[in-house]
């Protein structure tokens, strides 16, 4: 063979047998198809230590989980830390996924008008509602109410293990032992309103205020709703975030479409000193008060209230949501605050004298009544059972909240925004109302 010809093989050989290795190899080979889509989603999601394996429930690590604290009764309360919250870890898949605010990014097109399922790298479609939050086993402790009249005894036993209501605020009825004015008028005569604590659910304590803001109240509150004022200091107005998927199947997401207002402390003095009197808290435990609209169809999917690990060092865990509605919305309306795991007690001809029946607990809007529930117990541990979902409307919906925190507060929003910016103003209210 000439040397030329040798010359040319050495030039090819080699090539081709790193080639033939590579094909070979298992570390150069084809690689194996993906697991699964359920086996492998479940296994990516437990594996995050974010608290959606089913395993846990939600509950992080068995590191993290105290099994000592079980829950009120005996199941359902478990020690643990979450690195992220639901609509943080979807919004991280949904941008992977190549999601971008609720749209598709431009990286990716569908060949057909129709809503096609967004996969992932692999070829599977995003998590479903069940594998991100796994039902409750059926050992964990849910206790409805029973149709009892107000109990006092009854109440301080359900709100032992949470941040609780101050009671010393409520007569042996459940009537607050202050009456104000401001009510709405009967016959051209100004009506007096108390205040009506009403447990609607037992274990993990779920509670009703009605007649906690006045109608005035509501309407001062809604007239931060404002798309054409973006000058009013008094409020900081900030589009909910929004995290979604695929349209054309049941995809997992925690999606908020909604408008808030962040208020200054000092702007909602009444709010304030009323969430002083029903909590028994100081007002550096309190988060920026806000105001949040709903148009038609805007909604706020199943998420939980507690604070992600990273954001504990700001105040610690929420204990504690009050919200209030500032308008109504009839039961055919939708709009409802939701809680998927719980029963409520509803009643056939929708007016509460005819026979109740058990469903989902739903909460029906009505102006000025507010919600109280708790996202987490007394020491910091949050509470799995208080899923939950703000519903769609075929009216808008507005409403107030607030969230309290186990330690002190400090807030982002507006700039140079301060609890002690507010006292002067509470203080006055607190005289006004009789609470001080």
């Amino acid at each position: 063979m000439t040397t030329p010809s040798l010359a040319i093989i050495s030039l090819i050989l080699p090539p081709l047998l790193l080639l033939l290795t590579m094909a070979v190899h298992p570390c150069f080979g084809f690689p194996s198809p993906p697991p699964p889509p359920s086996s492998r989603i479940r296994s990516r999601l437990a594996g995050r230590g974010s608290g959606f394996g089913p395993s846990s429930s939600r509950g992080g690590t068995d590191d993290d989980r105290d099994p000592g604290k079980k829950s009120v009764g005996g199941g359902g309360k478990r020690r643990r830390t979450r690195s992220e919250t639901s609509v943080g870890f979807l919004g991280e898949l949904s941008e992977r996924e190549g999601w971008r605010g609720g749209s598709k990014s431009s990286s990716s097109s569908s060949s057909s008008s129709s809503p096609s399922l967004v996969l992932d790298r692999f070829g599977f479609p995003p998590p479903t509602e069940e594998e991100v939050f796994p039902p409750l086993s059926n050992d964990v402790v849910r206790v409805p109410v029973d149709g009892r009249e107000y109990d006092r005894a009854y109440v301080v036993s359900a709100i032992s293990r949470h941040l609780g209501v101050n009671l010393d605020a409520f007569d042996d009825s459940g009537r607050s032992v202050h009456v104000e004015g401001g009510g709405e008028e009967d016959d051209g005569r100004t009506t007096t309103a108390r205040w009506s604590l009403r447990m609607i659910h037992v274990d993990p304590p779920i509670f009703l205020v009605e007649d906690f803001l006045t109608a005035s109240e509501c309407e001062s509150l809604s007239s931060f709703v404002d798309d054409d004022d973006d000058d009013d200091k008094r409020v900081r107005r900030i589009p909910s975030p929004t995290f979604s998927s695929s349209s054309s199947s049941s995809v997992a997401v925690s999606r908020r479409t909604s408008t808030t207002w962040f208020c200054r402390y000092d702007a909602v003095p009444a709010l304030l000193a009323k969430a002083r009197r029903l909590l028994g808290v100081d007002l550096n435990r309190m988060e920026e008060p806000q105001v949040v609209r709903y148009r038609p169809g805007e909604e706020f999917t199943w998420h939980y209230d507690e604070v992600p690990r990273s954001g504990l060092s700001n105040g610690g865990q929420r204990l504690a949501t009050l919200l209030v509605y500032l308008n109504d919305l009839g039961k055919d309306r939708g709009g409802g605050t939701a809680f998927r795991d719980l029963l409520g007690m509803e009643f056939e001809d929708g007016d509460g004298e005819g026979r109740p029946r058990r469903g989902r607990l739903v909460v029906t809007p009505r102006k000025g009544t507010a919600l109280l529930f708790f996202p987490a117990y007394q020491d910091g541990t949050p509470d799995e059972r208080t899923l939950h979902r703000g519903e769609a409307a075929l009216d808008d919906k507005t409403i107030a909240q607030i969230w309290i925190h186990e330690g002190s507060y400090r807030a982002g929003t507006p700039e140079g925004n301060r609890q002690s910016c507010a006292m002067d103003g509470v203080e006055y209210e607190a005289r006004r109302l009789g609470f001080s």
